[in-house]
């Protein structure tokens, strides 16, 4: 199966880190990784992304506004 190209602008990005217990964090990694010890924690993150303008490549840019915006309960 082909998976179909988009296209779209990085709006926002935002990088979090955290410090983590490193036994509970070596329970969660599959083999074979490892947690990254820094002055006796685990270092975990996440990247949040919110994309604007997304649409397949293939269609032209007027269709990217029948698109429906992102509607979560979260703030996009």
């Amino acid at each position: 199966m082909r998976i179909p190209t988009i296209r779209g602008l990085i709006d926002r990005r935002v990088l979090v880190n955290f410090r983590v217990d490193p036994h509970v964090l070596s329970t969660v990694l599959p083999a074979p990784f490892r947690p990254q010890i820094v002055n006796g924690f685990g270092i975990a993150g996440i990247c949040l992304i919110r994309l604007r303008h997304v649409q397949p490549k293939f269609l032209p840019s007027f269709f990217r506004y029948l698109v429906g915006k992102c509607r979560s309960p979260n703030r996009c």
